[in-house]
């Protein structure tokens, strides 16, 4: 005999309500609803299984899918050879220039000699420069490296 499954409103309290009967025809569907208290609004003849069917017995509840492979994360290793060098660089011209900057004060020529003056201020100046600009190298490849990571 077919299931029906019948969607509609409950007589009494106009709220939806669905209810599943057995009978041969739709019309003795509907009268087994309207028996127990729904106002039909849908009629569908049920085609599954009525009882919910367990999984084969061979497949464990906790068993998951293979994880999908994670590209990794490129190494960047030109980008930080670059700023390792620009910032052994930078410090290596900013110690020449601190270097030299006290050498003209304990020398007595400070005052008097201002193109070494400002040589010595531009390599400290370029020291300072090119040194940030290889710890700035090293933050791109980080950022770059962590846009990789899930």
């Amino acid at each position: 005999m077919p299931t029906w499954m019948i969607d509609g409103a409950d007589e009494k309290t106009g709220k939806d309500h669905s209810v599943t009967v057995t009978a041969n025809s739709q019309e003795e569907a509907v009268k087994q609803a309207r028996a127990k208290g729904v106002f039909p609004s849908a009629v569908k003849m049920h085609t599954g299984p009525t009882v919910m069917q367990a999984p084969p017995s061979n497949v464990s509840p906790t068993e998951s899918l293979p994880r999908p492979s994670i590209p990794s994360a490129p190494n960047y290793r030109m980008l930080l050879v670059l700023a390792w060098l620009l910032t052994i660089f930078g410090l290596l011209c900013l110690v020449i220039g601190i270097a030299g900057l006290f050498a003209l004060l304990l020398s007595g020529h400070f005052t008097t000699d201002s193109d070494t003056q400002i040589r010595i201020g531009e390599l400290t100046i370029s020291g300072f420069i090119t040194s940030g600009m290889g710890e700035g190298l090293k933050a791109v490849r980080d950022m770059a490296r962590n846009s990789f990571r899930m």
